[in-house]
């Protein structure tokens, strides 16, 4: 089961920010601009992690992380703090944030964080082979298909598709999609190696 990060901060640039920062990873990241609407997501989502903007107002991110501290599943806050935002470390320590990172951040920065916060994912029970169905083809790890035989695909499905206009769509985004698939199937391998 993937992993959850709630994020509350009124600027979509930095939510998304977030969200690709954990594109690659096994982060699931939900987004919200208001402080009214992350308590009822705390209790829905339970996240492992809650980056809350320090400028949120009703309920403020210090009345939204001790409600969170005080709940009765462990979840890490993390504090974000504009450059020219006032911000009192001493009140973010009495609401229990387990620190606070300054925008605008660097992703490589923000993952770090996350993950000491969370330290090393504990090894889960082994999970069967994942599996994928391409038209009649039944792929598992044991028989991911190579990059020749994804680009022959996508060059099938381009040639079937009449339209013009589908056609230089599919031809700009089908390469994209394949080497996407690619890798997060080499990611799944080099996993399972490792575990």
């Amino acid at each position: 089961m993937p992993r959850s990060i709630l994020v509350a901060d009124p600027s979509v640039t930095i939510r998304r920010v977030v969200e690709l920062t954990f594109s690659d990873s096994d982060f699931y990241v939900e987004t919200t601009c208001s402080g009214r609407d992350v308590l009822a997501r705390v209790e829905r989502l339970r996240p492992d992690v809650v980056l809350l903007d320090v400028a949120l107002a009703a309920p403020s991110a210090y009345e939204i992380c001790r409600a969170v501290k005080s709940s009765p599943w462990t979840a890490s806050v993390l504090l974000l703090v504009g450059t020219f935002e006032q911000f009192d470390e001493q009140r973010g320590t009495d609401c229990g944030a387990d620190g606070h990172l300054v925008k605008p951040f660097e992703s490589r920065l923000l993952l770090q964080r996350v993950e000491r916060l969370l330290g090393p994912r504990p090894p889960g029970p082994e999970r069967p082979a994942p599996v994928l169905e391409v038209g009649a083809r039944t792929v598992t790890s044991s028989s991911a298909p190579s990059r020749e035989e994804v680009e022959r695909l996508a060059r099938a499905v381009i040639e079937r598709m009449a339209e013009p206009l589908l056609r230089d769509l599919a031809r700009t985004l089908l390469p994209d999609i394949a080497e996407r698939v690619v890798r997060e199937r080499i990611r799944e391998l080099e996993r399972e190696e490792s575990g």
